[in-house]
Formats: C-alpha cells, sequence, structure tokens
C-alpha cells in the first residue's frame, strides 16, 4: 500500500573512480545471489 506513494524517478549520483561501489547480483526470478 505503501509503494504508489514514492516516485518512479531515480536521480544520478555522480561518483568518482575513488569512491567505493557496491553491486549485488541476483541470479534472476529466484532472488538467490550467484
Amino acid at each position: 500500500d505503501t509503494i504508489p506513494q514514492y516516485s518512479t524517478e531515480c536521480a544520478v549520483e555522480w561518483v568518482d573512480a575513488e569512491d567505493p561501489l557496491f553491486l549485488l547480483y541476483t541470479s534472476g526470478s529466484t532472488g538467490k545471489p550467484k
């Protein structure tokens, strides 16, 4: 019920080459990490 009140827009976040980055890969519809 609360999800529709949030925007679907996502602001751009500029990062430098030295900034840490977090990536999450999933195996698709199962939701289990690879």
